[in-house]
């Protein structure tokens, strides 16, 4: 490993400076410090140092083994290339009128990138500072060790890219994730509460490291030429180019000075941000004069948008193709984060070579599948990549890059599976507390876990207190088939009674999510499954049934989900039983159970789910689903069966619905969702098959898409319906514009929802605003906001109300619940 540092004969750093062999293709580029380095075999080597506006330099260096090499180059300046300075005084106009005419090449060179092929290699490191305790004794003071760079995390990549216009795809050649920690194994058991609105869509819930800068689109996001750059991973709403058509009113622009290379006149302009607190840059760019093509690029993110990072820098240098294509070969970023004393360090080298455009592409180039990682992607050996870096690893990454291969490969010893299910099997007291007490073979690919004391516990069950005991299972195959089951049984001291059920699951078809499954059981369910928290434990919202069902999912083409079930019950009251005296304290009035006949139902049930221009990747194997970009469409059709089994109901229902995402750039984030539903044929229709909606939760506020704040206790109908609801996030358009208050971080929200049943004479509206600020919790996102909410209804006096929200962020898909 070769390193060192390339400086001016004033001893300044020269940024950006290209170090290449002569008799390879092997080279690397400086940091913004003038550091490099680069692999390089022990031996005589031939080298150019180069530089725009210096002299290129050839030198023989000779690299040593064990020991280290380090070089200092000094570069001339090329007084035929880099003319002098110019200085003037109108610096402001200048630059403006040197950035108007830029704002308005830049569809043109945006044009560029439309048709393009490419291949790149990505590079992301992540490293903290802490004492060096290598030749630690115990009676040193720690604190007076010498601080040394320890590597935390490292991830290379090699594509191959494809992109026409707004069609993307990228095939992964290689990808590797240097960890210490073990490999996940992929076994786990899924215990969830079945509340909420029905949703036949798998849910892929992916750990993702928010501490590292990490991109599905090859980093085509920092396309200065574009006027929003969307980086949800960075900030609220998407940053504003200094390029951009409205750039004049967000941004200040100073000219520092011109230079001549090739005759050809360059304009250095200072950028600075108007409003801090909008997701803005600064820092500075280069103009060429005849094109007016974006040269340079050495911008910071204005700390107060940034989410999770406390500062981020882009650096990016144009190689110019043609007469007007001009498109960077490289995007260095490095970020820092702050952890209570602790700084992490982060940075992003994309390396892009065998440029094509305009790039011809076959008919089916392009389809919904974004990325899609070649079954020999996570194999590649380290004399690969050795051959595949496009730059090389500096001496603290090979270092961790060995460390790592060595303990990867001791994570897929024999040795290592058996101490790890020795570990993992050896039941500890706090599992009986509070973890659960579980089981792993990872040879077979089988897990058990049992319920622990505090799932175990209920004390606020039907009668008063009951004691559940509960267990899962589950198998997965070579072929990514799933086996799951599940089950749990619970006894009621005060009715002596005993209930549970069991299901049992498989998927196969991985790529298609087909799954079967099957419940059996006689418990105390819900009547309204998304009922206010409230009424959700109230006796009222409780039935007694005993039920079989089978349940069919699978996605019938990308994007088209389906789920056919039938459910056979025997539905029971529980005014029957002895309930407890809290309850009744408690709920009072609504806690009352449901009196109604005994009758036996059986249901058949469609679901559909349709989105749009669904984007997944094939990752191992796996579907990765992405979302899409356009609305979504649900259709639920129920239908009660007549003596299909005994059943005494006959009922037909049908619910459509949509639902959308939209971004609306520097205006924020607007969600909607709009529901219409009735019951076509109500012969023999049962209080408890009506359509329930949501109640309101005292001082929560709730899901706004999908529940009402205002709308009372409980509510259902048997007839006709439609139901509205929207909600945006204004992301500090105008708070973030406001001096001292926009230093607090709070943005803004509002929304409105409604709901009408024409039959019964019912109208609901509600409308809130709110304000909001998102923390940071380690490494986790919360969004905490308190609104103001009022409403009118058709049979009561309009009411106001304040409510306290929390919001949680999907560190993989980059998307707030709400």
């Amino acid at each position: 490993m070769v390193e060192g540092n390339v400086q001016d004969k004033d001893g300044n750093p020269v940024p950006f400076a290209r170090i290449s062999t002569q008799e390879s293709k092997k080279n690397a580029l400086c940091d913004a410090d003038g550091n490099f380095s680069i692999s390089l075999a022990v031996g005589t080597h031939f080298i150019e140092i180069s530089a725009l506006g210096f002299y290129t330099k050839s030198i023989q260096i000779d690299v040593k083994a064990n020991q280290k090499n380090h070089f200092a180059f000094i570069l001339d300046e090329n007084p035929s290339e880099l003319g002098e300075i110019e200085i003037h005084a109108n610096t402001r106009d200048i630059a403006r009128h040197v950035m108007h005419e830029a704002s308005k090449k830049s569809d043109l060179y945006k044009s560029n990138y439309e048709n393009i092929s490419l291949e790149s290699y990505q590079k992301i490191s992540l490293h903290t500072l802490g004492p060096d305790t290598t030749h630690f004794e115990e009676k040193i003071d720690r604190d007076t060790l010498p601080y040394i760079s320890i590597q935390r995390n490292l991830l290379e990549s090699y594509s191959e890219i494809k992109k026409q216009k707004n069609k993307y795809r990228e095939q992964i050649i290689a990808a590797k994730d240097y960890s210490r920690n073990p490999p996940s194994d992929d076994l786990s058991i899924s215990i969830s509460m079945e509340f909420g609105e029905h949703n036949i869509a798998p849910q892929q819930w992916m750990y993702a490291n928010t501490y590292l800068l990490n991109s599905n689109t090859g980093y085509f996001e920092f396309d200065f030429n574009q006027n929003l750059l969307d980086l949800p991973g960075l900030a609220e709403k998407p940053y504003l180019s200094p390029l951009a058509a409205t750039a004049s009113i967000n941004y200040q622009f100073d000219l520092i000075g011109t230079y001549y290379v090739d005759s050809k006149k360059y304009y250095r302009i200072k950028v600075t941000p108007i409003w801090k607190s909008e997701a803005l840059f600064e820092g500075e760019v280069v103009i060429e004069n005849e094109t007016w093509a974006l040269i340079k690029v050495d911008l910071n993110a204005t700390p107060r948008s940034l989410k999770m990072y406390a500062a981020l820098n882009v650096k990016q240098e144009m190689k110019q193709f043609g007469n007007d294509i001009y498109f960077p070969e490289r995007t260095a970023i490095s970020y820092q984060i702050k952890e209570g004393k602790t700084t992490y360090f982060g940075s992003v080298l994309v390396a892009r070579t065998e440029i094509s455009f305009p790039a011809e592409f076959e008919e089916n180039t392009f389809s919904n599948e974004t990325q899609y990682y070649t079954p020999e992607a996570f194999n590649r050996d380290s004399a690969y990549w050795n051959v595949l870096r496009t730059d090389s690893v500096n001496t603290l990454q090979q270092s961790y890059i060995s460390e790592c291969d060595s303990l990867q490969a001791y994570y897929t010893s024999d040795e290592y599976y058996h101490e790890q299910d020795s570990t993992f099997n050896d039941v500890r007291f706090m599992d009986f507390i509070l973890y659960g007490v579980g089981f792993k073979n990872r040879a077979r690919r089988e897990m058990y876990y049992f319920y622990p004391l505090a799932m175990q516990v209920n004390p606020v069950g039907i009668g008063g207190y009951r004691h559940k005991f509960g267990a899962a299972f589950s198998k997965e195959f070579q072929n990514n088939y799933l086996l799951e089951t599940n089950g749990e049984v619970d006894y009621g001291f005060r009715n002596r009674d005993i209930r549970g059920k069991v299901g049992v699951g498989l998927t196969y078809v991985p790529r298609k999510f087909v799954r079967t499954f099957i419940r059996v059981g006689d418990f105390y369910d819900m009547i309204n499954t998304y009922a206010s928290l409230g009424s959700i434990f109230s006796r009222s919202n409780y039935v007694r049934t005993q039920s079989f069902s089978v349940a069919q999912r699978m996605e019938l083409v990308n994007g088209l989900f389906a789920e056919l079930s039938l459910e056979f019950s025997d539905q029971k009251p529980i005014n029957n039983l002895q309930q407890d005296l809290w309850s009744q304290q408690l709920f009072g009035d609504v806690n009352t159970p449901l009196t109604f006949e005994r009758y036996i139902k059986s249901e058949i049930r469609l679901d559909l789910l349709y989105r749009i221009k669904q984007k997944y990747i094939i990752k191992k194997g796996k579907k990765i689903i992405q979302g899409t970009q356009y609305p979504e469409f649900h259709l639920t059709y129920r239908k009660g069966v007549p003596g299909l089994f005994n059943s005494e109901v006959n009922f037909d229902f049908v619910e459509v619905g949509v639902e959308h995402d939209a971004e609306l750039g520097r205006w924020g984030t607007a969600q909607w969702s709009m529901i219409a539903g009735s019951f076509l044929n109500k012969k023999n229709l049962r209080l408890l098959e009506y359509r329930y909606f949501r109640g309101s939760d005292v001082l929560f506020f709730s899901d706004p898409l999908r529940s009402f704040q205002l709308l009372g206790p409980t509510l259902s109908t048997p007839n006709a319906y439609l139901r509205g609801n929207y909600f945006h996030h204004l992301d500090g358009l105008f708070l973030n514009k406001i001096p001292l208050i926009n230093r607090l971080k709070l943005t803004e929200a509002f929304g409105a929802a409604f709901l009408s049943i024409p039959d019964q004479q019912f109208y609901h509206a509600e409308m809130y605003v709110g304000l909001e600020r998102v923390v940071r919790i380690r490494r986790e996102l919360f969004r905490f906001g308190i609104y103001g909410a009022s409403s009118a209804t058709s049979l009561n006096r309009a009411r106001f109300e304040f409510k306290f929200g929390i919001n949680f962020y999907n560190t993989y898909s980059k998307k707030w619940s709400y």
